[in-house]
């Protein structure tokens, strides 16, 4: 079997996968981040302060200095996700990342030949919903 069946299989998931709820909803998520200015502006913020944080690492900071500089971060980080914008993009991408890791273990438990496929019961399964 040649890489370039593989790879267009791949592809061929990536489309259905996009026309699902679950990819839709990532892409309006993050969509709604984009356009949100403010909320960009605040993960622009935690990150100079992390890295801000880091470098007081590196050049031996007090333990007092950087306790405040990692306080100040986790206040910016909080804010950041109690945002509803990013509590859904974070939702979204959970949801989207529990459907890839399903499809990655049907594909792995293909490798020993076992079927570990949908049933159609979903009862006992946390996979695609």
């Amino acid at each position: 079997m040649s890489m370039d069946l593989i790879l267009s299989k791949a592809v061929e998931i990536g489309e259905l996968m996009r026309e699902t709820e679950q990819v839709k909803r990532l892409l309006a998520a993050n969509e709604a981040f984009e356009a949100d200015e403010a909320l960009r502006d605040k993960v622009g913020s935690f990150e100079m302060q992390r890295q801000k944080l880091v470098q007081m690492q590196n050049d031996g900071a007090a333990n007092e200095e950087m306790e405040a500089q990692n306080s100040q971060i986790m206040s910016i980080y909080e804010e950041i996700m109690a945002n509803p914008v990013m509590v859904d993009m974070t939702d979204a991408n959970n949801e989207v990342q529990q459907i890839m890791n399903y499809i990655v273990r049907t594909i792995s438990s293909c490798f020993a030949g076992q079927s570990d496929g949908c049933s159609g019961d979903c009862s006992g399964c946390g996979g695609c919903h």
